[in-house]
């Protein structure tokens, strides 16, 4: 994982794209901007590189999250649902975030802010 002064951009054809920045400490990543097909992949590999570094979970910051599609949508409820030994906690989810989240993952461990 970068350091923290290093982002990933994952531009988007017609808005800001997504910005991936590591939390301090190597304790999750915040995303900021539109996350959209164009920044799925680069989405999906920074969410695979979370290892908590030693911590039981690691955070997801999502109040700089303008835009998400449901392909990123389900890059993070794959992370939550997947990523072991760590939790994923998300860290301000907008409420319509929670809505379809809820709807993308019917009958599973639905997201919550942590």
């Amino acid at each position: 994982m970068p350091d923290e002064s290093q982002s990933a951009t994952a531009a988007s054809a017609e808005g800001q794209g997504l910005i991936i920045r590591p939390l301090p400490g190597d304790r999750g990543l915040a995303l900021d901007g539109e996350a959209d097909t164009n920044s799925r992949q680069a989405l999906r590999e920074a969410l695979r590189g979370l290892t908590g570094a030693g911590h039981p979970h690691v955070d997801l910051e999502l109040a700089g999250l303008q835009f998400i599609d449901v392909s990123c949508m389900r890059e993070i409820i794959w992370a939550i649902e997947h990523l072991r030994p760590v939790q994923v906690r998300l860290r301000h989810p907008s409420r319509t975030f929670r809505r379809v989240a809820g709807c993308l993952a019917p009958g599973k461990r639905r997201p919550r802010a942590g």
